[in-house]
């Protein structure tokens, strides 16, 4: 990697603290677009769904647990590895890119903010180089939407 790349990808890698407290300030914004507005609607009827059809314990399972392990394998584990000739921010690009349109739904905004999502989980991946930083936070992310389904809506 050329001393330009590397400036290039120091200034598009967030630390870990900052990256943690941009997820917080992601998770904030999605509350206030759940309460606040009728943008995301749409998800939590879907969301709802699920947990009609499955019981709560099932629910947790598939999404807070199942859901993260195999897409934090797969898109920040997997993917990072096939990525690795290319820089960091390509790798962080493509891998955000990719998990964005796995959540595609009708509505634009998901995977908008899916991306943003996905980058702040593939720089843990990178600042950390483990997978436990971005699945715990991809887990949190889901139990924080099963909370808000089944406590706050």
């Amino acid at each position: 990697m050329n001393s330009n790349t590397k400036k290039i990808n120091d200034k598009l890698i967030l630390s870990k603290k900052k990256a943690v407290l941009l997820f917080i300030c992601y998770q904030s914004l999605l509350y206030f677009l759940y309460i606040q507005t009728n943008l995301l609607d749409s998800e939590a009827l879907k969301g709802q769904s699920i947990l009609d059809k499955y019981t709560i314990w099932e629910s947790l399972f598939m999404i807070v647990l199942i859901g993260p392990l195999v897409e934090e394998f797969v898109f920040r584990c997997v993917l990072f590895k096939l990525l690795a000739n290319l820089n960091i921010f390509f790798t962080l690009v493509i891998s955000s890119a990719l998990w964005a349109i796995l959540h595609f739904t009708d509505n634009a905004i998901v995977p908008i903010m899916l991306f943003f999502l996905g980058w702040i989980l593939g720089v843990l991946r990178i600042q950390t180089n483990s997978m436990f930083y971005p699945f715990i936070l991809h887990a949190l992310n889901n139990a924080f939407f099963i909370f808000f389904l089944t406590v706050i809506a």
